[in-house]
């Protein structure tokens, strides 16, 4: 297990978890990419659905407009599975959709022969800049996919910084507005990294809210067209392997232009529209960290999304070995917190457990 990189965030306990075998299954929460980051960066399956589709009752939130909950598993097949337990209206959460809901599993056919995939291309060649494994990894997901019957060819939208801009407006001002109250009478009982994302939302405006909103329904309309046009769209999900932990800076919050969370890229994009998102794992690095693909469908076309993940699940085994013992790693876990009850022990770097 490798303590040395980041795992992504923010369900990044989740995302380590799954990927160690601890569990075979988990819930993420997603408002910029904390469901598909820590997929991404720990090689497994990350579904953000579509807005509305699973409740968000129980989860804190964190951007009215921007939240989502979703699962995070080992392969296509098992996210299939969890999403068909956890979709479906909730009269506890006001934004949840009464519609009915198909079977996932069932859909998982692989057959994509005809599948029309818009390649985004544009956002990891001239907006974000990504690593040369990462390419190439992507490169090999889309020759697998046409080899499977699937056609391709690249689509333009909008830059990933307009994005950005309108999602951190919208995303900042309500998570500020949720925990004006907390900030303003006890603001030491936060981390200093995420004071330094929530307090310069002060500065946002009641205009620029309200503007931000304006746009991104213009947005949602752009985009109709394309959904048309396309099943669904394809882009890497990070733009390189898992950064090592302590490089990361919150005025970065700001300012990266990386496709990992947060940044001004493709993750940001598709929580400005609502659509699903679904990263899977295609290759490992030089170093073993992961590269991942994310596919993006409009609502009605999850199913054939889904198709295409666990139609590319035969590669992504062959390149990160197979399904983690959770029997296994599960034993090995509550040794370890049995041991450090009864006794002084206790693993490098953590507290005492007594």
């Amino acid at each position: 297990m490798d303590r040395d990189h980041f795992t992504g965030g923010s369900s990044s306990g989740a995302g380590a978890a799954v990927a160690a075998g601890f569990v075979p299954g988990a819930l993420g929460s997603d408002t910029g990419g904390s469901i598909r980051g820590p997929a991404a960066l720990c090689g497994i399956v990350g579904l953000k659905p579509t807005y509305g589709l699973v409740s968000r009752a129980g989860v804190y939130a964190n951007s009215f407009t921007f939240d989502h909950a979703g699962p995070m598993t080992w392969t296509v097949e098992d996210c299939a599975i969890m999403l068909q337990a956890i979709a479906g209206h909730d009269p506890v959460d006001p934004a949840s959709a009464a519609r009915p809901i198909p079977d996932y599993r069932a859909a998982l056919t692989g057959d994509i022969r005809g599948l029309r995939i818009g390649i985004v291309r544009h956002l990891y060649e001239d907006d974000v800049v990504v690593a040369p494994e990462v390419r190439a990894a992507f490169d090999g997901a889309c020759a697998v996919f046409r080899s499977l019957g699937a056609s391709l060819e690249d689509v333009r939208i909008r830059p990933a910084a307009d994005y950005y801009a309108v999602k951190i407006t919208i995303a900042e001002s309500e998570q500020y507005a949720i925990h004006e109250e907390e900030l303003r009478t006890r603001p030491g009982d936060f981390g200093a990294d995420f004071l330094g994302r929530a307090l310069p939302a002060v500065l946002y405006s009641g205009t620029d809210y309200v503007q931000a909103q304006r746009e991104r329904r213009r947005m949602l309309a752009e985009m109709a067209p394309i959904y048309e046009k396309y099943d669904l769209l394809l882009t890497p999900t990070a733009p390189g392997p898992a950064p090592r932990l302590g490089t990361w800076r919150t005025i970065s919050f700001w300012q990266n232009s990386s496709l990992t969370t947060p940044s001004p890229g493709v993750r940001h994009s598709h929580n400005a529209w609502g659509s699903r998102r679904l990263a899977c794992r295609c290759r490992c690095s030089w170093s073993g960290a992961r590269s991942t693909t994310r596919r993006c469908c409009t609502p009605r076309m999850l199913t054939k999304r889904r198709r295409t993940g666990e139609a590319a699940g035969p590669v992504s085994t062959r390149v990160r070995g197979s399904r983690p013992n959770c029997r296994r790693a599960l034993g090995r876990s509550l040794s370890t917190t049995r041991r450090c009850a009864t006794s002084s022990w206790r693993p490098a770097g953590l507290p005492n457990c007594r």
